[in-house]
């Protein structure tokens, strides 16, 4: 419950990157509303992950992979052990659908909500209409994750990331040329609310910034 000292947010001091979408990891704020034309949300079970119960702490590094382990260490508590994985599902998801133009949109529609899931959406989809797809791998780091805060009978945390687009490039389908400008930023910040939804944890609102590297 809160103390009335606000949220507070537990460093990660061995962060964890893993692949995830270079060409969409651009800066924008978000703030929630309604989804909209968005699609529909179909309920699915919360991203499988091993947690405990206990206080917040720090969460251990796990060694980069196509395939990132949601699992974060014991001393993460369940609601945040699920928040985290969410955010994982997040960047994994976003890395999947700018490389491959085929795949549905579903899976990213399922875990985020509000004006994250229209713009999320719209995004990706004006990439695939303007004939453009990433190529190569942006990793990712959770700096930190916050405590669970319940308002109203609703429950979010708090959620800082960092994403590092050097290894990525974005191309025309037809020629493979590159479209992204020389000089573009490779480093985003990103701060994420991720709210609990009663049968799984979703992407709320984001705010994000470029910065000049991921370091805590």
């Amino acid at each position: 419950m809160p103390d009335g000292r606000g949220p507070r947010m537990t460093p990660l001091p061995g962060r964890a990157s893993v692949p995830a979408l270079g060409a969409l990891l651009l800066a924008v704020v978000v703030t929630g509303c309604s989804p909209g034309e968005a699609p529909e949300p179909s309920p699915e079970p919360t991203v499988a992950t091993t947690v405990v119960s206990s206080p917040p702490s720090e969460v251990s590094p796990s060694p980069a992979s196509s395939t990132p382990d949601p699992s974060p260490s014991s001393t993460l508590n369940e609601d945040q052990a699920a928040a985290a994985a969410t955010v994982l599902e997040f960047f994994r998801l976003k890395n999947e659908l700018g490389q491959d133009p085929y795949l549905e949109f579903q899976p990213l529609a399922n875990i985020t909500t509000g004006q994250t899931q229209v713009i999320q959406m719209s995004t990706i989809d004006q990439y695939r209409l303007d004939g453009m797809k990433q190529t190569g791998n942006t990793t990712y780091s959770l700096l930190s994750v916050g405590t669970v805060v319940v308002d109203d009978d609703s429950k979010t945390i708090d959620i800082n990331a960092c994403t590092d687009a050097t290894n990525i490039d974005v191309v025309d389908v037809d020629t493979g040329q590159s479209v992204l400008p020389a000089d573009r930023q490779f480093f985003v910040q990103w701060n994420m609310v991720v709210i609990d939804e009663g049968y799984r944890w979703k992407v709320g609102d984001i705010l994000s910034d470029t910065v000049k590297d991921c370091n805590p």
